[in-house]
């Protein structure tokens, strides 16, 4: 496996485990048990700084270079390459959301756990969508220069 594939899959893992650990204290929140707010917030900023503009920047870099196929491969590229930027959006919006929390702002626990549920949900269908569509065939695709630029 080329290291820049191993990399991004390595960084799906690790995405996953931080959603984990949010998920985690959604759930607790919404048993009613005391939540680290401001643990949530650096979660979250961890993944827009680094999922945001370390990881998306090489998938969109080397996924450009199949988003012109016609087939349902090039239309899973697009669709991928879609959502970065609507990722990007809905982090900063929980972020936003988070930080007013943690600054005593109103928010309905309601409305909070849905925004959250909503985001995590979110980011999994995107990281499945990259694992199961893209990443298995993106070694046989790109060229080997391409890849190594990607790194």
């Amino acid at each position: 496996m080329h290291p820049v594939v191993h990399r991004l899959h390595r960084d799906h893992e690790h995405l996953d485990q931080v959603l984990d650990l949010l998920e985690r204290h959604v759930d607790g929140f919404h048993d009613g048990e005391p939540v680290d707010f401001e643990l949530i917030a650096m979660v979250l900023e961890y993944l827009a700084d680094y999922a945001d503009r370390v990881h998306h920047r090489v998938e969109d870099q080397l996924f450009a270079r199949l988003q012109d196929r016609a087939d349902d491969l090039g239309a899973t590229v697009r669709q991928v390459m879609q959502q970065h930027p609507h990722l990007s959006s809905r982090t900063r919006q929980l972020q936003t959301t988070i930080e007013g929390v943690v600054h005593d702002a109103v928010v309905t626990r309601e409305e909070l756990e849905q925004q959250a549920r909503a985001f995590i949900g979110l980011q999994r269908e995107h990281l499945r969508l990259e694992e199961s569509r893209l990443l298995p065939q993106i070694e046989g695709l790109v060229s080997q220069a391409d890849l190594d630029a990607a790194g």
